[in-house]
This record gives structure tokens, C-alpha cells and sequence, in this order.
């Protein structure tokens, strides 16, 4: 999320609501960053106006989850569906990492 608020600087504010039982949760390196340009609409440095990115994780039965929400631009059509290099690269490395342990 510092890349992408460094990215849009001013034009992108990132909120954090991490839940307490979370904090000592091991969450792989740069997992957020393609969730957070996919969900947004930001791929292309499409951020026109002032846009609010919610970061949540909370833990539930043993597992951590992870939630991004915002109020930008989104996708639209085809791109909502598409399986472009970084979400399939989040989606192998979640895979290798936990098994059947994790749903993306």
C-alpha cells in the first residue's frame, strides 16, 4: 500500500482497520498491492480525483482476512473477470504458500 500511496501521493488516502488479534498474523510480502490496483481501477495511473482505499483484516476460526474496499473508479466488463499477471501471481502464491488453506 506505501507503493501505491506513493504512486498517487495526495490523490490517494489508504485507512487501516486492523483488527487487535490480527497484529501478529505473517501476511506474505507485496500480497495487497495487485488486490489494491485490480479493485480500484488504478492499473494504468487512472486515478483522476481523491480516492479512499480501506484496508481491513480481522481473524476468524484460526485463519487472517484480508479485505480491501474503495471508493474509486472499479473495473468494468471483461477487466472484472480477468486474470491479468498480478492477481494470478497472488493467487499461485497463496496457493504454494498455504495449500488448501486459503481462498482467494
Amino acid at each position: 500500500m506505501e507503493i501505491e500511496q506513493t504512486r498517487f501521493q495526495d490523490r490517494l488516502t489508504v485507512v487501516f482497520a486492523v483488527d487487535e488479534e490480527s497484529l501478529d498474523a505473517r501476511v506474505p510480502n507485496l500480497i495487497l498491492q495487485p488486490l489494491s490496483k485490480t479493485q480500484s481501477g488504478r492499473d494504468h495511473n487512472a486515478l483522476p480525483t481523491q480516492e479512499i482505499s480501506l484496508v481491513e483484516t480481522k481473524r476468524q476460526s484460526g485463519f487472517v482476512e484480508l479485505s480491501i474496499k474503495d471508493d474509486g473508479i472499479g473495473l468494468m466488463g471483461e477487466a472484472v473477470a480477468s486474470n491479468g499477471i498480478g492477481l494470478s501471481n497472488t493467487r499461485e502464491r497463496l496457493q504454494r504458500l498455504y495449500g488448501d488453506e486459503q481462498q482467494f
